[in-house]
């Protein structure tokens, strides 16, 4: 039996476990905590910590897309050395860049193909 350190804060459904894994650790630097697999390898489930967060993946291989969009208020903060590189991996990850309410500064807001949005920011902010 694994021990989790802390309950998910975000828990998110995917079609495809192995494509979100891998997006959240090439776009956040996320690092993978457990994970469940199928018979096949493939991921079923899955905890990541992204900076303060535990997000928790589940499968669901008839999901297509978010099934519904987040508050717009709805934002997890990611704090950063470097905001702007940080920002910059997760658009060329695959994030979608949006406007942001703050003032203008590092990094940014970045909704990710899973529909959640993630302001990136600098340490000192």
């Amino acid at each position: 039996m694994s021990e989790h350190p802390a309950p998910a804060d975000r828990e998110i459904v995917v079609a495809n476990g192995d494509e979100a894994v891998a997006y959240y650790r090439q776009a956040f630097d996320a690092a993978e905590l457990w994970r469940e697999c199928l018979l096949d390898g493939s991921v079923l489930a899955a905890e990541m910590v992204l900076g303060p967060y535990h997000l928790l993946l589940k499968q669901d291989p008839g999901r297509a897309a978010p099934a519904s969009e987040p508050a717009a208020e709805d934002c997890a903060v990611l704090e950063y050395a470097e905001p702007d590189a940080a920002y910059a991996r997760a658009l060329a990850a695959g994030g979608l860049a949006e406007p942001s309410g703050h003032a203008a500064g590092p990094g940014g807001l970045v909704r990710d193909a899973y529909g959640q949005r993630w302001d990136v920011v600098g340490r000192d902010r």
